[in-house]
């Protein structure tokens, strides 16, 4: 399933021409999106571990968690996968998220320590 949802995403934004998609049209604000794929990146961890065990209800648990981000934060999918597609298409904004995303998961890591 997250192959088959990878490959899609791949395709679409392969498919698709950057210059349709301006900062300013994006509906999720950098910091919304910023906490969304942290998120996404914790629940994809807890897939990868659940899925050696039991492939169906990693599975399930995957598709749940996704359709709860998008209710949480108040945001579709087509939503997320256009700034998805629009920061991808930024390398180097996509970059600085990233570096973001890392520092604010191992900030994480260290309040558990």
């Amino acid at each position: 399933m997250k192959k088959i949802y990878f490959l899609f995403l791949l395709f679409t934004y392969s498919c698709s021409d950057s210059s349709q998609i301006e900062s300013a049209e994006l509906i999720i604000s950098e910091e919304k999106f910023i906490i969304m794929l942290e998120e996404i990146h914790m629940f994809e961890a807890s897939y990868n571990l659940e899925r050696i065990s039991d492939l169906k209800s990693a599975e399930k648990n995957l598709i749940i968690n996704y359709k709860d981000l998008f209710k949480k934060h108040n945001v579709s999918s087509s939503d997320f996968e256009k700034c998805m597609k629009y920061y991808s298409k930024n390398p180097e904004k996509l970059s600085q998220i990233y570096s973001e995303i890392l520092e604010n998961l191992k900030n994480q890591y260290s309040l558990i320590e």
